[in-house]
């Protein structure tokens, strides 16, 4: 039994469209899954301070999956979650006068803050992302003896080195969720680096 080629030609642009429709709404569920919220004030810091607005993008999904009034234990605020003291030190670095830890929970001022901090941690600790992100989470003073006492290389294949178990954790997830925020946005971010 012959087909007609007008029929084949039908079942292939009907499988076609199908596939379509369902990697349309299967990256529809991923950036609901890992959205991007707060993209100007993201967008305008990373700019001013050379870091990968898709990396503050995963930093904030992974530190308090964009609520603005997260708080942790230990008194980590904001999206960012920085935490008071820190907040304090950087404000004097950038010159934000005035600066009250309640200030931690303006989604601009924290992520003007986070995005400054990642930024020096990165010029620090040569731009070696792994470094960078364990200072962030446990503390640059930690991370130098790890370096300084062997005990950790400070590189992502040495990850399991890492003393601080949450530490370990935060660096896996931080580089996976960057990975997923690169595939679902990166277009979009040189379409606005290009309208800036």
């Amino acid at each position: 039994m012959k087909l007609s080629l007008r029929r084949i030609l039908v079942s292939f642009f009907s499988v076609l469209i199908a596939f379509t429709i369902s990697i349309v709404g299967l990256f529809s569920f991923l950036r609901f899954t890992y959205p991007f919220e707060y993209k100007e004030e993201i967008y305008e810091y990373s700019d001013q301070y050379s870091v990968d607005p898709l990396l503050v993008a995963a930093m904030i999904h992974v530190e308090s999956n964009f609520r603005e009034t997260a708080e942790s234990r230990r008194g980590a605020r904001g999206l960012m979650q920085v935490m008071p003291d820190t907040g304090r030190w950087i404000a004097s670095q950038v010159g934000l006068v005035d600066f009250d830890d309640n200030m931690l929970f303006d989604p601009e001022v924290n992520i003007m803050l986070g995005v400054w901090y990642i930024s020096s941690l990165m010029r620090e600790f040569n731009s070696e992302l792994p470094l960078a992100l364990a200072a962030y989470n446990a503390g640059k003073g930690n991370v130098s003896i790890w370096l300084r006492e062997g005990r950790w290389s400070g590189t992502a294949e040495d990850i399991d080195s890492i003393p601080f178990p949450e530490t370990r954790g935060y660096i896996e997830r931080v580089i996976k969720t960057h990975w997923w925020y690169s595939l679902l946005y990166k277009s979009r971010f040189r379409l606005w680096k290009r309208q800036s």
